[in-house]
């Protein structure tokens, strides 16, 4: 773990006062910062799928593949999703 680790939370965070500021509200500009790291480590999986398992071949994907762990890596699931979005629900529960 190193600070790269914590780039995501950071901007999670950024994007939460950029929603909040537009919106005047928390909740939806931790919701928005969430959807971003949420759609951008779907996209990174599915891609990783598809190079190793799908042949490089975007027809071999299904939808359901990215459900699969080893879609997955410790690093994209956790770092760069679970903890930004606990990051923005701790903003969110504490204003």
């Amino acid at each position: 773990m190193n600070i790269k680790s914590f780039q995501h939370t950071g901007i999670a965070l950024v994007l939460q006062v950029v929603g909040y500021i537009l919106t005047k509200s928390w909740l939806l500009g931790g919701l928005f910062a969430a959807g971003v790291f949420i759609g951008r480590e779907h996209a990174q999986a599915e891609a990783r799928w598809i190079r190793h398992f799908g042949n490089y071949n975007r027809a071999n994907y299904r939808w359901y593949n990215v459900l699969e762990v080893r879609a997955w890596t410790v690093d994209s699931f956790f770092w760069d999703m679970v903890l930004p979005i606990i990051s923005v629900l701790i903003v969110w529960t504490i204003l």
